[in-house]
Formats: structure tokens, C-alpha cells, sequence
């Protein structure tokens, strides 16, 4: 895994000799015991261009980036964005790398869905399909030294401290390269940074040893409470809406996709055609994103446990101090264990779990 010295020495000037050389869907990174091989993003879930060809890399002007995200399933999506090139290094020691990573490492709900998209790339999950914890495997293990690699090779100290908006800025900015958001970050560029809309494209989430899936960025539910005053017109309300979604699609600028893909029967002519974006066809890669979008409970449902898990950092301190270098990958993940443990114990004997 990445994560040693060899990383830190050779990995990001190494990597970024050979990036104009890069295959589609491929992070060429140097490996222990792999001499002047490279691996493929498949096995390695760093990053991903989008683009047509592999010398659109190198011919890209100053400012041409490559990003990803989106919202689905009445879910904010949580993908992937991918790379900048051209632009001043921000990380020290490396100049002419062009932008750093953009991927939180603090206390908020991007990091949160961030560190859980990878896990479940490297086959890691907070619990399994019968919602037994699973935290402390080797799987989670490989995904912690990873982020310690990434951050090390192609992050700055910043990402501590970011709140849920700040890769957002970043990007727009033109100071990040790649980041893991909603589709926010395209919305709000094409609002208020038009030229800079145009230099941000959307790729899928990224292949990681074991597979490639997105997070859902915000899982909507629906209640009326018993007090309230027109219950059966709530009812009606969400029946009217979930039913005739269409509308809700196109005026929600595709944050939400439907529960109920016949409820939007011409999703995929609606996304690839879009006058607000730039290009039109941006919202494309989006076609599909129901068959690679998950939950923060995957494999298993969302549940107490989980939700304590997710609302108290857990996940995010553990990776943030693998990185940061405050505790060993292995310290971090044993710390992670025992919070878990304790939550979990917690809602099963209250037979929530």
C-alpha cells in the first residue's frame, strides 16, 4: 500500500513525470517491491481523468480540470473529481505538480461520506450485510494507509479544517484539483463562475481494489407528524410528489434522482442536454449513477449505530490521524474499533441494531 517513505521520496514527482502518458481510468503511482512499474487507479482507487483520450491530459490549458458528482435516488450523491493540470503548486516540496487533492480530513458530513467511498473501494465497511461490525479488518486497514499516502503525496494542512463548503470553494477557486462532493460544486460555478463551469467535467466514482461505488451525500425521508393539522393532505403531498417527480427533478437542477425511475421516463434526454451547463451533455455520466450510489450502512441499511458512528466523527478522526501522523494507521483504526464497539453495543441491547 501506499504510505512509506518510498511515497514520500519518489511517488508524487513520479507520478507526475508520467501523468501525461496516463491511460483512461489509470493513477500511475510507484509501489514497494514494484521498481518502475505503476498500478493502475483499478488497484489503487487514487484518481481518475475524464476525458476522451489520454494526451487531453497534457494538452489541457492552465485551469482545465476534471471533477465528479452528483445527487440520485433522493440522495446527494458523493463522487469524484479528478485532475488539474497546469496550474501553481500549492504543495510544498513538489512544485509544478499542479493543484493539490481537495478531500476533506476534518470533522464534517463531506469527509464523512469522502473516507466511507473509499473504504467500501478498498472491500472496508463499518458493518456487514447482517450488521455485525466489521471495522477493524485489513480492507479498512489498506484504505487508511492510502488516505496517509494521498495526503502526504498530494494534500495540504488545510483539509484539518475545512467545513462541508470548503472543497466547494477550492474548486471554484481554481486551488483544488479533485474533490468529492455533490453536485454543488458544478451548480454553484455555472451561477456564479461561469468561465470557471466550463474548465470542471464529472466522471463516475472511482474503481478501488475491490469496487467502484458512490455515497449518497444526504438519504431524504419523509414523516407527518400525528400533530399535525392536515395529515391526509401531507400524504397526498408526498404521494403527488414522489409520483409526478418529473417536475421535481428538473426544477431541483438534478440534485435528486427518483426513488422510482418511471416517475422521470426521460431522465437520460433531460441530462444530456442541459442549458446550464457547460457543456450541455456535463450531466451525462450521471445516466447510470443509480446502479453505482449506495448508503452510509452499506452492505448493510442505515441503522443507529450507524448514524451515531457517522454523527460523531468516528470515521473522519480515524483517518485524520493516520494522515495528520497523531497515531499509526493501526492505532487509529484500533481507536476507531473500540468507539464502534461501544456504539453498537449500545443499540443492540436496545434492540435497535
Amino acid at each position: 500500500m501506499p504510505g512509506s517513505e518510498h511515497h514520500q521520496a519518489r511517488g508524487p514527482q513520479h507520478a507526475a513525470e508520467r501523468l501525461a502518458g496516463l491511460g483512461e481510468r489509470e493513477w500511475w503511482i510507484d509501489q514497494p517491491g514494484m521498481g518502475d512499474d505503476a498500478q493502475e487507479l483499478a488497484e489503487t482507487g487514487m484518481a481518475q481523468r475524464a476525458g476522451p483520450s489520454a494526451s487531453s491530459i497534457s494538452r489541457a490549458p492552465a485551469r482545465r480540470c476534471w471533477a465528479s458528482s452528483s445527487r440520485c435516488a433522493y440522495t446527494r450523491m458523493f463522487v469524484s473529481t479528478a485532475i488539474t493540470r497546469g496550474l501553481p503548486s500549492a504543495r510544498r516540496g513538489y512544485p509544478g505538480l499542479g493543484n493539490p487533492v481537495g478531500i476533506g480530513l476534518a470533522n464534517e458530513i463531506d469527509t464523512g461520506m469522502a473516507m466511507r467511498t473509499i473504504m467500501y473501494a478498498f472491500g472496508a465497511s463499518v458493518q456487514d450485510q447482517e450488521h455485525n461490525l466489521v471495522l477493524g479488518g485489513k480492507p479498512t486497514l489498506e484504505a487508511v494507509k492510502f488516505v496517509k499516502a494521498l495526503f502526504q503525496e498530494a494534500m495540504t494542512p488545510e483539509v484539518f479544517t475545512w467545513d462541508a463548503s470548503s472543497n466547494n470553494r477550492a474548486m471554484i477557486a481554481g486551488r483544488v484539483s479533485l474533490a468529492l462532493n455533490a453536485i454543488s460544486i458544478t451548480r454553484t460555478a455555472e451561477k456564479d463562475n461561469p468561465d470557471m463551469s466550463g474548465k470542471i467535467q464529472l466522471t463516475k466514482a472511482l474503481q478501488g481494489p475491490a469496487r467502484a461505488i458512490g455515497l449518497e451525500h444526504v438519504m431524504q425521508c419523509y414523516v407527518a407528524w400525528k400533530f399535525a393539522e392536515n395529515i391526509d393532505g401531507a400524504k397526498q403531498f408526498l404521494v403527488d410528489y414522489t409520483s409526478d417527480f418529473r417536475q421535481a427533478f428538473r426544477a431541483g437542477e438534478f440534485y435528486d434522482f427518483p426513488c422510482f425511475p418511471n416517475t422521470v421516463p426521460d431522465l437520460k434526454t433531460l441530462i444530456a442536454n442541459d442549458p446550464e451547463a457547460h457543456p450541455p451533455d456535463k450531466y451525462t455520466v450521471l445516466g447510470d449513477v443509480t446502479e453505482w450510489a449506495t448508503n452510509v450502512g452499506y452492505p448493510g441499511y442505515a441503522n443507529a449505530a450507524i448514524d451515531e458512528i457517522f454523527g460523531t466523527w468516528v470515521i473522519n478522526v480515524m483517518f485524520a490521524k493516520a494522515a495528520s501522523g497523531s497515531a499509526t494507521p493501526e492505532e487509529a483504526l484500533r481507536e476507531a474499533e473500540v468507539a464502534a464497539k461501544r456504539i453498537f453495543g449500545k443499540w443492540k441491547e436496545k434492540g435497535l441494531v
